[in-house]
């Protein structure tokens, strides 16, 4: 073997080993196994900080761990934090997909209004089966905040087998549910619903006259929705350095070095689930 053949091959080598992921027997599955193991009890840590960015930043990278190791401790904090933290976790367990749908089916039906209020829109978001039923069922009667909840769900993630149950509480006893279900009914922009809307233009209140006027507005054709702008573009698979990195910056004393750990985390899982 020559000077040059040896040099060549040497080359070789140095570029496969300084490649992303290109570690011995493993792929970008093991890799997030990796990321997963050894940053699932950090974050869980950080759930208890005193700072609410890094609690936050904790929430997201949780969401993009499967269920069975974060879907507990996000459901958990839900039922604790009705504020925005709570808020995250719920957005974050819908994330996780299917593997979360137990825990959302439970949130869904707790004994707290409040609680099943925030999980209205998990249901679909998170693309429970028989979401329209249970938000129809959960619209019809019970407690308003939970009504006014499902109603917002259904016509937020426009769902059309929804169309005619909510056409049926726009004339509800309750003025905020009718005036709920008129709004919906305006975001939801189907032709069918114009009848239901202008007797609402007729309604004793007000606000839910006004509304329906308004919805009438929203309801004709409209331009398509535009793209969503907040997509990342792929990160690709981290190096096994780059990802203790990230690790020891979960445990620094500096909260905005954890911040940025955990967001590295969630972009890296994020990424490698979408390829």
């Amino acid at each position: 073997m020559n000077i040059q053949t040896l040099l060549s091959l040497l080359a070789a080598c140095v570029v496969f080993a300084c490649a992303p992921g290109a570690h011995a027997g493993e792929g970008p599955a093991e890799t997030r196994a990796a990321i997963v193991g050894s940053s699932l009890e950090p974050l869980h840590v950080l759930l208890k900080s005193p700072d609410r960015s890094v609690k936050l930043a904790a929430i997201r990278a949780l969401g993009r761990i499967e269920a069975a190791k974060a879907g507990e401790r996000l459901a958990r904090l839900l039922v604790e934090d009705p504020g925005q933290l709570g808020r995250e976790a719920g957005r974050s367990l819908a994330a996780i997909g299917k593997p979360a749908w137990p825990r959302i089916m439970a949130l869904a039906v707790h004994k707290e209004p409040r609680v099943r209020s925030a999980a209205m829109a998990l249901v679909v978001d998170a693309g429970l089966p028989g979401a329209v039923d249970l938000l129809v069922k959960s619209a019809a009667s019970g407690d308003r905040t939970v009504r006014l909840a499902a109603l917002d769900a259904l016509s937020t993630n426009s769902v059309p087998a929804a169309v005619k149950p909510v056409m049926e509480l726009a004339g509800d006893p309750d003025p905020w549910v009718r005036h709920a279900a008129v709004c919906a009914l305006g975001r939801m922009g189907d032709p069918a619903a114009e009848p239901v809307l202008r007797k609402a233009l007729k309604d004793e209140k007000t606000f839910v006259a006004k509304a329906a006027a308004k919805a009438m507005e929203a309801a004709k054709p409209g331009d398509p929705e535009p793209e969503d702008a907040a997509k990342e573009e792929s990160v690709g698979v981290p190096t096994k350095q780059a990802v203790a990195a990230a690790i020891e910056d979960l445990k620094h004393e500096d909260d905005r070095r954890k911040i940025e750990g955990a967001d590295r985390i969630r972009r890296w899982l994020s990424s490698m689930d979408r390829e």
